[in-house]
């Protein structure tokens, strides 16, 4: 027979044992999450249809640094059985689609611990009849007593589109709770405003077939110190394209490391007859003491590169003209589709140096800086990935306070 008290020690050594292999999430039991985890399910998964696309938009979840797309014609996507589109970020445009198929899509969320599982799934069947989609890189920049709310359009071949702003004080704007500005242009000056109030937008598109849905929330706090410093202008790689949060693009990126506000004029696409298009609109709606002039990744190879040189002097002059400092950049590398490029840049960066020099102003040597090194390029050849904006925030940084 047992004692009494062997029995009580028997008995406190397995309390402790049970405590332990609890603690320690044995036994089946659920232990709390360990910090070195898989971010959590993306949630609030949302799709809408237009012309040949498909727009994806999600909240984003805690940890997350990117996020995976997995999409098919058939109902039922796995990680398994889909076509990935990795290293998103929230809302995504997935284009060049078969109208009247249907597309069926789920995400997942991704960290340096790995990836969620697949989010709720959700479908949509593009067609040429739908309403239009909401546009792109919706931003909202505060001043004195205003807000400028810009935005890219989906498809610059769709004609017919205009598009709706609606704001509100409070956060969670629709069509129906908030106030609505009707057939606004990008960029829409909001004036009259209320310094130290957050105001919130959403934007949708229009077309024939009647009001898309709203684009994601989109705040700006009016104040009387938030007037720019510096103006970025430049095509998808100053709008932040490729990066895998636009925090990791290099305008914000050159912003923190110099301190000042910097507007992203970046526009998809832009050739540098666009920046001649736009400049002096530009100079006149911010009246920036700096403006950064980043074009010519979709001139070059394509466009006589005497109108290049020719577009990029008329910036510069208009620039210097308006009492603003302007700095130019040269170009990153091209590689694998785009490997043919070559040449044709390494002599229009040589005359874009030599356009700088000659104007007296600084030059960006973003050719230098990225040293025609494929790791900073993701894998279409010619966008950079996150390190490639950090050198090239770095290189304007240097050019802008040399």
């Amino acid at each position: 027979m047992i004692g009494y008290d062997m029995k009580k020690k028997v008995y406190l050594i397995f309390v402790i044992l049970s405590f332990l292999v609890l603690s320690c999430g044995g036994g089946g039991g659920g232990g709390s999450s360990s910090p070195n985890n898989a971010p959590p399910i993306p949630q609030n998964i949302l799709s809408a249809s237009g012309n040949s696309q498909v727009y994806l938009s999600w909240e984003n979840a805690t940890g997350a640094t990117s996020y995976n797309i997995y999409w098919s014609t058939k109902a039922g996507v796995s990680k398994q059985n889909g076509t990935k589109i990795p290293t998103r970020t929230s809302p995504y445009y997935h284009a060049g689609l078969n109208n009247n198929t249907t597309y069926y899509y789920v995400v997942t969320s991704v960290n340096q611990y790995g990836e969620s599982d697949v989010s709720t799934e959700v479908s949509s069947t593009p067609s040429q009849i739908n309403p239009a989609l909401p546009p792109k890189e919706v931003k909202a920049f505060a001043f004195d007593k205003q807000t400028l709310i810009r935005w890219t359009v989906v498809d610059v071949e769709e004609t017919g589109i205009s598009y709706n702003i609606y704001w509100s004080l409070s956060r969670g704007v629709t069509k129906e709770s908030g106030i609505k500005i009707a057939n606004a242009i990008t960029p829409y000056n909001h004036d009259g405003l209320t310094n130290g109030k957050i105001y919130y937008y959403v934007v949708t598109g229009v077309n024939q077939y009647g009001e898309g849905i709203e684009s994601q929330e989109v705040s700006a706090t009016p104040d009387q110190g938030n007037a720019p410093f510096c103006v970025a202008m430049g095509d998808s790689i100053t709008a932040g394209y490729a990066a895998t949060t636009y925090a990791n693009s290099y305008v914000p990126l050159l912003s923190n490391l110099w301190g000042k506000k910097i507007i992203n004029e970046g526009m998809d696409g832009a050739s540098s007859s666009y920046g001649v298009q736009m400049i002096d609109q530009f100079l006149s709606q911010y009246n920036p003491p700096y403006i950064t002039i980043y074009f010519g990744s979709n001139d070059v190879g394509f466009i006589d590169p005497d109108s290049t040189i020719s577009n990029l002097q008329y910036m510069i002059e208009r620039a210097k003209n308006n009492g603003t400092i302007p700095v130019v950049a040269t170009l990153g590398p091209f590689f694998y589709q785009w490997a043919w490029r070559k040449p044709y840049a390494i002599d229009l960066n040589q005359r874009i140096r030599q356009l700088a020099a000659s104007e007296r102003i600084a030059c960006a040597d973003l050719e230098a800086a990225l040293n025609w090194n494929s790791d900073y390029i993701i894998d279409d050849g010619m966008h950079p990935n996150d390190e490639g904006h950090q050198t090239i925030a770095e290189t304007f940084y240097k050019a802008l306070t040399q």
